[in-house]
């Protein structure tokens, strides 16, 4: 991120909401679950993790401030520790690059994971049996979709 603001000052950069909720699942999830198949413990996680959504989907700061309140209010002081990551990890730091409200005003056309750059880089050729052509070299199926050449069996 460093990087971006260093090289092109006036860019607007955001934060792929993909790995900020792999993050808030590594770090949250083991205070809920701590044995997996206890079916209690995995419905207060889910809940848990569907404040974080509602957050993160707040449409304006009015909605945003409403469900920090209610994540506060609902869970310290109980899961004080994982509220706190919430809000200093990504909140405090990010909500500009991260929440809908904020995320929204600038033009991103929907795309707000890295995903689809990561599923590129996944097909050019993570495993052995795939060709080493870059993604220009891809076959294309009459659906549109890419299939990278598969090497001849020996």
């Amino acid at each position: 991120m460093n990087a971006v603001a260093h090289c092109f000052p006036g860019s607007i950069s955001l934060l792929c909401l993909w790995h900020a909720n792999k993050a808030v699942l590594a770090y949250c999830r083991p205070a809920f679950v701590r044995r997996e198949g206890d079916e209690q413990s995995i419905e207060k996680w889910t809940e848990f993790f569907g404040y974080w959504f509602a957050i993160v989907n707040s449409i304006d700061e009015e909605a945003y401030n409403r469900r920090l309140d209610e994540l506060e209010r609902r869970y310290v002081p109980e899961y004080v520790d994982e509220v706190s990551y919430i809000k200093q990890t990504w909140l405090d730091l990010y909500k500009e690059k991260l929440v809908k409200a904020w995320v929204d005003q600038h033009a991103h056309f929907g795309n707000n994971v890295t995903s689809r750059v990561e599923g590129i880089h996944a097909l050019e050729g993570a495993s052995q049996e795939l060709t080493t052509r870059p993604f220009h070299h891809m076959e294309w199926d009459q659906a549109g979709t890419a299939e990278p050449a598969r090497r001849p069996s020996r």
